[in-house]
């Protein structure tokens, strides 16, 4: 499984480290820069991306197939990525408000062009189009997990 924590907070870059708020934005940048590190590097397929990803922590978290696979019934989460697209990261085209990246400066190969939640649009050509309170809190079960 390759997850984000995502918990953005500002820093002064002139504090001591250990002294400021633990936690960084990256959720926006985990696809793409897993994408750019392991598929064109020839370091996993595609498939497995999508495992690792996806269907693993849905499994582990106990929503699949609610969450993690495209079958009749799950929720439609999707991205619709563009491999092709070079891209450089930069805190000012980021969507948080954290005012940095962990991956400033860097240039990557395929960006995601939208995504949707339960088949609704979020992103759209780099910009967020949905409302604010789409979210929904999904209660975790076991996990079932079986061999892939």
């Amino acid at each position: 499984m390759v997850a984000s924590d995502h918990a953005p907070k500002k820093k002064d870059p002139k504090a001591d480290f250990l002294s400021q708020s633990f936690g960084s934005p990256s959720i926006e940048t985990l696809l793409t820069v897993t994408y750019d590190w392991g598929i064109n590097r020839g370091l996993i397929s595609l498939v497995r991306l999508a495992q690792v990803l996806c269907e693993n922590p849905a499994r582990i978290f106990g929503l699949y197939p609610q969450k993690g696979t495209l079958q009749p019934g799950s929720d439609a989460d999707l991205v619709v990525f563009d491999p092709c697209q070079e891209y450089t990261i930069l805190a000012e085209n980021q969507h948080s408000q954290a005012g940095y990246t962990l991956y400033e400066g860097r240039q990557v190969l395929g960006w995601p062009e939208a995504t949707f939640q339960r088949g609704q649009p979020i992103l759209w050509n780099g910009k967020v189009v949905a409302e604010p309170g789409r979210g929904r809190f999904l209660t975790t079960q076991p996990a079932r997990i079986e061999p892939i």
